[in-house]
């Protein structure tokens, strides 16, 4: 039985819309008319939905929110976080938004529930106060670059001080250096207790009345305090001019009282040292105190009668001042009897200084210094057998330290050079007084490494000009795993957005691909995810990491066992590699058809992509205009489509 067409030919066009420049809102669907070109009846229309239509990107503005501009240029604190709010002429989508600058520190987020306006903050990498500077931030959509331009000039606060002793005043070294035009732009300087306000006459303690380029103040009296009221915890500086504030920066303070200590004593039963062995005193105060910002003047003599006074007592070198564990005013004060000590009976004389520079009464112990080894030497051993790089390691040392001058630590990756001075060693060295007399924590900062390492050498070297090296030690057998090294491998053919797709990447280096982990967001999303799949490593190094691609560039996280990060970001070519249509035929077509028929249609791919985005495929029976939707399906499929009737089935192939 044959079916009349309401239309008398069936035309199939493949072409481009050009989407029009004006639109001002994001359109999550396109309409097709069928228009009758005499009566303009509309015959028949298709919506397309679930897509996308993006206006263009013009940015209408880029401002700073919180700070004050002059001549066009952001006053801003050194080092401080800056907030910015973007306005687009048109809505943007934050999901394929992209914002690029090196030190974003918030990524954009809607005010509201605006598609046009959003915060973000960053902050400029100026490393002077001295510093003017041009940030530049590009917002990229769909491949198009937008930029926007700040002028920026820097305000640099800076308080030395934290432990103040209790006399009414504020001291300590105020310096403020900048490159605001003061003669143009002048700004007084001012101070207040507590956190930063945004009101000008909050800050009632005026240092300078106008401010110049570089501004250095021993304070003394222009700040104060009530003794018997409550005592301040933070201090803020503020730079204010005839606009408002400039900026303010903020600094914890602690107010120390004098010392009561309730007694030093000895936590040897013997009181019988070697020259260079660790002694311990035990500190016990009568209220809480901050004994490990202090400092210690010593003296060790054999005379009864010889008091300790400036001329005649040295700062003390300390390994170490801890706290007893479980309680607030007790400590371990731990040093090395120095190699300049004479042998035989001695007093030790010891004396506090609060870091408020109250001294304590001077306490005296009785010990005998015995003679110890005549060489300096230093062993070590590692603690771990595979280190991380970028990160300070941990070795255990037994070091005798019997030189006459002052020596200092440092470590380098590989052997020691015998051909080489000390400047070989260039790694920090933070040493740890534990156990026995001569034993120590020795943690090497071991800087990012680009090749893994096997070795590492630790020498002492003389703190004076010198800087000769005094003995050296090279630990051996360790494996410092270099950062990790992962590239992208580029696929000749995308995969289509929404998609579960597999990128391909190489392993250049990794320390345990086993333990490796792999994470990935949007670039403009907040947070990373796992991925869904990493796959073993083959035998040219390649692994793949399968996804829920709802992206259009992706920011991976290849995570080693040490928590060391190598990223590989992945765009998708979207003008080349957009998601493809489908072409659909009948299989065995008959001339005729009668109602009830099975139709048998086979839909393919036009162009080949990695993996397929699901979608549904729909189908018109042109005798009574009725849409069949089949369930979801990717690449090719096989359907069979009855006659008059809505097909629900629907096969892959």
């Amino acid at each position: 039985m044959n079916h009349s067409n309401p239309y008398t030919t069936k035309v199939y066009r493949v072409d481009t819309l050009t989407i029009p420049t004006d639109i001002s809102k994001i359109e999550d669907t396109i309409t097709f008319i069928l228009v009758d070109n005499t009566t303009s009846e509309i015959l028949n229309y298709t919506e397309f939905k679930d897509i996308s239509v993006i206006p263009q990107l013009t940015i209408e503005s880029l401002t700073v929110t919180n700070n004050l501009m002059e001549n066009g240029a952001v006053i801003a604190l050194l080092g401080g976080e800056l907030p910015c709010r973007v306005t687009f002429a048109n809505e943007v989508d934050i999901k394929i938004l992209k914002l690029t600058e090196v030190t974003v520190r918030k990524r954009l987020s809607p005010v509201g529930n605006s598609k046009n306006v959003f915060d973000f903050s960053f902050v400029p990498s100026a490393t002077s106060g001295t510093s003017v500077m041009s940030a530049d931030i590009t917002f990229t959509q769909l491949g198009i670059e937008k930029t926007a331009y700040l002028s920026l000039r820097f305000i640099d606060i800076k308080y030395n001080t934290k432990y103040l002793p209790l006399t009414g005043n504020i001291t300590g070294k105020l310096e403020i250096i900048h490159s605001v035009p003061s003669g143009l732009y002048p700004f007084k300087t001012a101070a207040n207790f507590g956190n930063s306000s945004t009101t000008p006459e909050d800050y009632n303690f005026e240092i300078i009345e106008t401010t110049p380029a570089s501004f250095s103040i021993d304070l003394t009296v222009q700040i104060t305090y009530d003794q018997n009221g409550q005592l301040p915890s933070q201090i803020t500086f503020a730079a204010i001019s005839a606009k408002g504030i400039y900026c303010t920066k903020t600094f914890d303070i602690e107010f120390v009282k004098e010392l009561e200590i309730e007694s030093i004593t000895d936590t040897s039963s013997t009181h019988t040292y070697k020259v260079g062995s660790r002694m311990s005193l035990k500190i016990k105060t009568k209220k809480p105190h901050p004994i490990e910002a202090s400092s210690f003047k010593y003296l060790f003599t054999d005379s009864e009668s010889l008091e300790m006074d400036e001329t005649n007592s040295q700062t003390l070198d300390v390994e170490r001042v801890s706290k007893v564990p479980n309680t607030e005013n007790e400590f371990i004060l731990s040093f090395l009897i120095p190699s300049t000590v004479t042998v035989g009976q001695q007093k030790l004389l010891l004396q506090v200084i609060s870091p408020a520079s109250f001294a304590s009464s001077v306490y005296s112990f009785d010990v005998t210094i015995e003679a110890g080894p005549a060489v300096s030497s230093i062993s070590c051993r590692k603690t771990e057998d595979m280190y991380p790089s970028g990160y300070y390691i941990l070795f255990k040392c037994n070091i005798d330290n019997y030189e006459s001058s002052e020596v200092t630590y440092k470590g380098k990756v590989g052997n020691h050079d015998p051909a080489a001075d000390s400047s070989q060693y260039n790694l920090k060295v933070r040493m740890e007084a534990v156990g026995a007399s001569n034993e120590f924590n020795v943690q090497v900062g071991v800087t990012d490494q680009t090749v893994e390492q096997t070795i590492v050498s630790i020498a002492m070297i003389k703190a004076d000009s010198s800087a000769a090296i005094i003995k050296y030690c090279e630990v051996s057998n360790l494996k410092i795993c270099a950062l990790p090294d992962i590239q992208y491998i580029s696929p000749s053919v995308f995969p289509e957005q929404f998609s579960t797709a597999a990128f391909n990447f190489k392993v250049k280096y990794i320390c345990d691909f086993s333990t490796m982990k792999v994470q990935y967001c949007g670039y403009t999303a907040r947070y990373y995810q796992n991925a869904i799949s990493v796959s073993s490593l083959g035998a040219d190094n390649t692994f793949s990491v399968t996804i829920k691609l709802a992206y259009d560039s992706v920011d991976f996280k290849f995570i080693d066992k040490f928590n060391n990060v190598d990223t590989a970001y992945v765009e998708l070519n979207t003008n080349r590699f957009s998601n493809t249509a489908f072409s659909c035929s009948i299989i065995d077509k008959k001339d005729e058809y009668h109602e009830g028929d099975i139709v048998q249609v086979r839909c393919t791919a036009r162009y080949s992509r990695q993996s397929y985005a699901p979608r549904e495929f729909y189908f018109l029976d042109y005798t009574s205009n009725k849409v069949s939707i089949p369930k979801s399906c990717t690449e090719a499929l096989r359907a069979s489509l009855p006659i008059i009737c809505e097909f629900n089935t629907l096969q892959n192939r």
